[in-house]
């Protein structure tokens, strides 16, 4: 018999056995020489059905290790906060011994007694790496980090442990434990006492980790965990929604989560602990646990409406950056997911809520300065595109090893199904992300995760600008008399008979706002979520004049930046966004290579910048470049970068409205009036998503190959495609002009066969507005193949030559409003007129064939 004397910590970050001993090495305690080691053994643990053993602190195993094998019994004799000490009986037997045999033997030699009615309870491996340790005083301690797997004795499934750390004094004084506890707490970050014993521990994993967490709910676990380690996520806590020298970051809290078992464990602990009740949420991780729980919605939203307060809107600090916006839309999504008016499942809700917390991951630094820089340099994109793009790269780098995982996990599952369920998991963050921008209420996106993230994320930025806004100049009314005023009036236009119930909405969002009562307000704005259905769809929609409220409130703050009144330095951030650009595609560019490619690599690597790093990178360039023009110092080719912005972004309109009612309202000066004929003829193709015609203009030797590929995100109340043109006579062939744009855009087009002809009388109107260069188009059309002839409906289509297509999608809206009332949502079309034709031209098919 000995007494064992030992301390253990867990290990919740990655470290080697180096890491320990160079420590250690510093308060000098020095590695033996030649004593660092490694070895594999498996430990089986027996007890009785009622868990005797354990129940009094105590184990019995026998451990296996290379040809040999002991059985060991323990007994607790006291513990203490630092270390525990116990009476351990060890002999070794011979491999074949059974438990009841080796009990026996055991009992014999030590005098003792040991339930004998035991079976296999469960199996820990161990990769142990260990070295022994000399303390100042010669005390002998071994140092030893465990690698530890357990395997349940009933189930047979494998599971992970935490990584253990072991001090066990081997002579010498045991109070050493004491001053090794000190350091092993105070200077290496992520460890974790631990009084339990490996068994305990293991039979603890075991019950948190197995039973009430299904497939889909795992796999999200560790799709979830992946994003959370990417640096594109981590980085939102340097990037801003508004430009301002802000130096604190938000911390997220949230990195025990990268460890997937670790969430797995979790969320499976409180799911399963009835009237779970933590107190008061001290942090993010914890919170987020609380809506997972049975916690009924009242007090949960006290606490989400406490925390939004106490940790985001009372501090003196600048803290809107994308890290604590994303938090707070994660935050106002979660407790929408407690309300009785959304039902969701288990599994829905992990993902929902974290797809709100990922929903901005595709932001670039410079807010949305750097966005519009990169938009005029390729129009297509948008940070819900990049966000898209940067999950789908995560999961190129992951997938595999999470279904390898999952699989060692679940034993007995096939590895289609496991595949299956993770990519289903990303694709749901994915779409939620790259359909977050979308505004027309019936093509919002499918699905619960895709929806509520959209509501919140603009509560949440209007709410935090206006916080902001008012600690960057106390003396600004940004809620003021006349901006209430002109509000219930410009939302009363149509629903006079609700003037008062208005009036009432605005006066309650202004007083929370004047009383700074920001949490209450955002948990209160969470509280109209509901569930709307539509023939087809069902949707989830705060109060629609709160929605309003909220649009009406960004509006104002956007104006006292823009106006300066309060400073935002959108000159520095614009010639910064600029040149950064800039830079980074004449890095990335190549010889004689398409500049795409450079392009999708800056976008990479701006992406993983955050605002700090992009700053201080300017400032090293502007030195570089003193008085010189940016152009000049980069020499880069600007045709080659104004070929990649080939998008059209259409605003399509159909029903009751005027083209003189649209041409007032957008204020078109110096307008030119033009009528012609044209003649599509749409081909099948190679390239996915794309039409290709050829365009004749009658009264013209003209003949147009125009190739659209759809870049489209529904429920956007605009269409947006890349258009890429290649100009010939009557007398060029299709195959000429297929040649020539191959040619011209180093693609590889195929021509597939004739599908329709669409004529028609087209009406184009072309001005200046307030927002730019713009096109206004009304078409006759008549749509015809070898059997069939359509008419179809007439449309309007408004097309940006230049300039924001968004300030005339807010004018075209605010006009809908008035002449249609709550009919204006529909008269928004979202399908291209070769879709339509598509259609139209199936269905007379269909309806001659009957």
């Amino acid at each position: 018999m000995s007494i064992e004397n030992e301390l253990k910590f867990l290990i919740l970050k990655e470290k080697s056995l180096e890491d320990i001993l160079r420590q250690l090495e510093l308060y000098n305690f020095k590695m033996e020489p030649s004593s660092k080691k490694s070895n594999f053994q498996v430990d089986e643990y027996f007890d009785t059905r009622n868990f005797d053993i354990e129940k009094y602190g105590g184990s019995l195993r026998i451990r296996k290790k290379g040809e040999e094998s002991y059985i060991t019994y323990k007994k607790p004799i006291s513990s203490n906060d630092k270390y525990k000490s116990r009476n351990e009986y060890e002999i070794e037997i011979s491999p074949n011994t059974t438990i009841q045999q080796a009990i026996k033997l055991i009992e014999g030699k030590f005098n003792i007694s040991i339930e004998n009615d035991v079976n296999p309870i469960l199996t820990v491996e161990n990769n142990r790496h260990y070295a022994n340790i000399i303390a100042p005083d010669s005390s002998k301690i071994e140092i030893a980090i465990d690698d530890l797997k357990c395997t349940d004795g009933t189930t047979h499934k494998k599971f992970d442990m935490k990584n253990e750390l072991e001090c066990e004094v081997l002579s010498g004084n045991p109070e050493n434990l004491k001053i090794l506890a000190a350091i092993i707490s105070e200077e290496l970050e992520g460890e974790m006492p631990n009084q339990i014993s490996k068994y305990s521990r293991a039979r603890k994993e075991i019950s948190e980790q197995q039973s009430n967490m299904s497939l889909k709910e795992i796999t999200a676990c560790y799709v979830i965990s992946s994003i959370l380690k990417s640096t594109e996520f981590k980085q939102l806590k340097y990037k801003g929604q508004i430009f301002h020298n802000y130096l604190k970051k938000t911390e997220t809290n949230l990195d025990n989560l990268e460890n997937p078992e670790y969430l797995i464990k979790q969320i499976s602990k409180v799911k399963r602990e009835k009237n779970y009740n933590p107190g008061k949420p001290k942090n993010l991780e914890e919170l987020f646990l609380c809506f997972f729980s049975d916690i009924e919605y009242p007090t949960m939203e006290n606490y989400v409406s406490n925390f939004l307060n106490e940790n985001y809107y009372n501090n003196e600090d600048l803290l809107t950056n994308r890290m604590s916006h994303s938090q707070q839309v994660s935050l106002a999504t979660g407790l929408a997911c407690k309300s009785k008016n959304i039902i969701i499942s288990d599994d829905e809700r992990l993902v929902t809520i974290f797809s709100a917390l990922f929903h901005d991951i595709g932001h670039v630094p410079f807010a949305h300065r750097m966005e519009k820089t990169l938009q005029s340099i390729d129009g297509n994109f948008s940070h819900e595109i990049n966000g898209k793009n940067v999950v789908q790269r995560i999961r190129s780098d992951n997938a595999e090893d999470i279904s390898n995982e999952i699989m060692r996990k679940m034993e007995g599952l096939d590895e289609s199904t496991v595949k299956q369920e993770v990519d289903m998991a990303y694709n749901s963050i994915i779409s939620a992300i790259e359909e977050h921008s979308r505004t027309n209420f019936e093509y919002r996106g499918q699905g619960i995760n895709v929806q509520l993230p959209r509501e919140f994320d603009k509560v949440a930025y209007a709410i935090s600008d206006i916080v902001d806004a008012t600690k960057e100049d106390k003396n600004i009314d940004i809620i003021s008399k006349k901006w209430q005023e002109d509000t219930i009036s410009e939302l009363s236009v149509g629903y006079e008979e609700r003037d008062n119930e208005i009036s009432g909405k605005v006066q309650k969002f202004t007083d929370m706002i004047q009383k700074k009562k920001y949490g209450e307000l955002f948990t209160s704005i969470v509280n109209t979520i509901r569930t709307n259905k539509r023939p087809g769809i069902d949707y989830y929609e705060i109060d629609t004049d709160m929605w309003d409220i909220i649009n009406k409130s960004i509006k104002r703050v956007r104006t006292l930046r823009e106006t300066n009144v309060i400073n935002n330095e959108s000159e520095k951030m614009e010639r910064f966004s600029v040149m950064m650009a800039l830079l980074k595609i004449t890095e990335n560019s190549e010889p004689n290579k398409s500049v795409r490619n450079a392009w999708q690599k800056t976008l990479q690597e701006i992406t993983k910048m955050n605002d700090l790093d992009m700053l201080e990178y300017a400032k090293q360039v502007l030195k570089q470049v003193g008085e010189k023009k940016i152009e000049d110092v980069f020499h880069i080719d600007r045709k080659q970068i104004q070929s990649l912005n080939d998008t059209n972004k259409e605003i399509k309109l159909s029903g009751d409205v005027e083209l003189s009612e649209l041409v007032n309202e957008l204020d078109i000066s110096n307008a030119t009036m033009e009528r012609i004929k044209i003649v599509d003829k749409y081909y099948k193709n190679n390239m996915p998503n794309s039409t290709l015609c050829i365009r004749t203009i009658i009264g013209t030797d003209k003949k147009i190959l125009i190739v659209k590929t759809s870049h489209d995100k529904p429920g956007m109340s605009y269409i947006s495609r890349s258009k890429q043109v290649v100009e010939g006579t009557i007398e060029d062939s299709t195959d000429e002009l297929i040649f020539e744009y191959n040619l011209k855009y180093r693609e590889a087009l195929k021509e597939l066969g004739e599908e329709f002809l669409v004529k028609k009388n087209r009406l184009i109107i072309q001005g200046k507005t307030p927002n730019g260069e713009l096109c206004i188009v009304q078409d006759d059309s008549l749509a015809e193949n070898k059997s069939s002839e359509v008419e179809l409906p007439k449309g309007i289509e408004i097309k940006m030559l230049q300039g924001d297509i968004e300030e005339v999608k807010i004018k075209i809206k605010e006009l809908l409003r008035k002449k249609l009332g709550e009919k204006y949502k529909k008269a928004y079309v979202k399908k291209s007129t070769h879709k339509i034709a598509e259609e139209m031209l199936n269905s007379s098919q269909e309806r001659d064939l009957g």
